[in-house]
C-alpha cells in the first residue's frame, strides 16, 4: 500500500469549491427555464447569453462529487457501514422525504392551475419515490446511491497503492467519459464494456486521487486547460446545432461525462488545491451551501410560476438578474434595485413594459407577501438539514 499520509493537505479550499460551485449551480438553474420555455421571446444575443450561464456550471456537481471522495474516502478516518447508513444516507433519505415529496406536490399543483385535491398527495409521494420530484433532487438520488457504496470503495483505495488507483482512473475515464462521448459523434461502438457506467465512481475517485496523492502539473498547463474549456464554451453556442435548448439550452459535450468537463474540473480542483485558501465570509457560506442547494429552486419556481415573472412579460436580463438577487436572498432594496436598473439594462427586447420601476415594485412586494410564509418555512427547514450535527464529513 502507498503511504498516504505524508501527502495529507488542508481542506480549506473545499469551502471555496463549494461556495463557487453552489453559485454557478443557482445561476444556471435560474436561466435553464429560460432557455427552455422562453427562448422565443429572446433576441439571439439574448439566448447566447441564456445559454452561456446554464453551461458554465458543469463543472459544479462533479465539484460536490469529488469534494465527497476527499472526505468521505479520507484514510485517516474510519467509515463504517453503521455509520455510513444510520448518519450520512439516513440525512439524503430526510431530505428527500422533506423536500421532495412538496415540490413534487406544488409540481402537481401548478399544473392543476392551483385546483387540490387529496389525490395530489398520494401522486406526489409516488413522484418522490420514482425520482420524479423537481429536477434538482436527482442530486440526492444519486448521492444517496453514491453513500451506500462508499464503504467499499474506501475500503479498496485505502488499500490500494498509486498506481492500482491511477489505472482504475484510467479505466473509468475511458469507458465512463470517453468512449459514450465517442459514440455520440461516430455511429460505431465498442464490444467491450465495463460493469461500472456512472462516471460518478471515477469522479468520487479523482477527487480522492488528487488531494491525497502529490500531482505535479505545471499552473500554467491548469490555467490552459481552464481557458480551453471556456473558449469550448464560447464557441459551441455560436452553432444551434450543437445546443438543446429543448432540455435547458445543454451543450452538446458540456455534461458530466465530457472529456473536456473532465478536463476543466480535475484543473479547477487542482488549483484550488494548490492555492489552498478561503476567506472568513467563504467559510460561513460554506456551512449552509445544502439547504441553499436544497431551497433555491422555490424561489426560481415560484418566481417563474405564481408570480409569472418571464421575459413573455419582463425583459430578459430584468428577469434574468431579479431571479439571481431573490434566490440569492439579497434583500428588499436589491429587488429594488433590480428593477431600477434592469428595466433601462441596455439588453432590453420589444417586450418591454411600459410601467415605471416604482409601481413593478409595489406590484411585486404585494404579491411576495403571499408565499413569504411559506418560503419562511422552507428556508427553516433547509438551514436545519444543513446545520444539522454532523459534518465532519460533509460535501455540501
Amino acid at each position: 500500500m502507498y503511504d498516504i499520509k505524508e501527502n495529507q493537505s488542508s481542506t480549506n479550499y473545499l469551502n471555496t469549491l463549494r461556495v463557487l460551485a453552489i453559485l454557478s449551480v443557482i445561476i444556471a438553474h435560474s436561466n435553464a427555464p429560460i432557455c427552455t420555455y422562453y427562448s422565443k421571446f429572446l433576441s439571439k444575443i439574448e439566448t447566447y447569453i441564456c445559454i452561456l450561464l446554464v453551461g458554465q456550471a458543469s463543472f459544479a456537481v462533479i465539484t460536490f462529487v469529488m469534494i465527497t471522495g476527499v472526505l468521505f474516502l479520507n484514510p485517516s478516518k474510519e467509515l463504517t457501514y453503521d455509520k455510513i447508513l444510520k448518519k450520512n444516507f439516513l440525512r439524503i433519505i430526510l431530505a428527500i422525504v422533506f423536500f421532495g415529496i412538496p415540490y413534487s406536490f406544488m409540481e402537481v399543483l401548478f399544473n392543476s392551475n392551483l385546483s387540490f385535491n387529496v389525490d395530489q398527495i398520494g401522486t406526489a409521494i409516488l413522484n418522490t419515490i420514482q425520482g420524479k420530484s423537481w429536477a434538482h433532487i436527482w442530486y440526492l438520488y444519486m448521492i444517496a446511491g453514491l453513500y451506500l457504496c462508499i464503504p467499499i470503495i474506501k475500503s479498496f483505495v485505502n488499500n490500494s497503492s498509486k498506481s492500482t488507483i491511477k489505472y482504475i482512473l484510467i479505466i473509468l475515464f475511458i469507458f465512463t467519459s470517453i468512449l459514450p462521448n465517442l459514440y455520440i459523434i461516430i455511429p460505431y461502438r465498442l464490444g467491450i464494456y465495463i460493469l461500472i457506467d456512472s462516471v460518478y465512481f471515477f469522479y468520487l475517485i479523482l477527487g480522492y486521487y488528487i488531494h491525497y496523492y502529490k500531482i505535479n502539473i505545471n499552473n500554467k498547463i491548469l490555467w490552459l486547460m481552464i481557458t480551453a474549456y471556456i473558449i469550448f464554451l464560447i464557441l459551441m453556442p455560436l452553432n444551434s446545432n450543437f445546443v438543446d435548448l429543448s432540455f435547458g439550452g445543454n451543450i452538446l459535450l458540456n455534461g458530466p461525462t465530457s472529456p473536456i468537463v473532465v478536463m476543466a474540473t480535475f484543473a479547477i480542483f487542482s488549483l484550488a488545491l494548490k492555492i489552498n485558501k478561503s476567506k472568513p465570509i467563504i467559510d460561513i457560506i460554506s456551512q449552509i451551501v445544502f439547504g441553499m442547494y436544497l431551497i433555491h429552486p422555490l424561489f426560481i419556481n415560484l418566481i417563474y410560476k405564481f408570480l409569472k415573472f418571464t421575459p413573455e412579460k419582463y425583459p430578459f436580463i430584468f428577469v434574468e438578474r431579479f431571479i439571481l438577487t431573490f434566490t440569492a436572498g439579497d434583500g428588499l432594496y436589491a429587488n429594488n434595485n433590480i428593477f431600477l436598473l434592469g428595466i433601462t439594462f441596455p439588453f432590453s427586447s420589444t417586450n418591454q413594459p411600459d410601467i415605471s420601476p416604482v409601481v413593478l415594485t409595489v406590484i411585486f412586494l404585494k404579491k411576495v407577501a403571499n408565499f413569504l410564509i411559506s418560503i419562511g418555512i422552507f428556508t427553516v427547514a433547509g438551514l436545519y438539514v444543513s446545520l444539522s450535527p454532523a459534518k465532519d464529513i460533509r460535501a455540501l
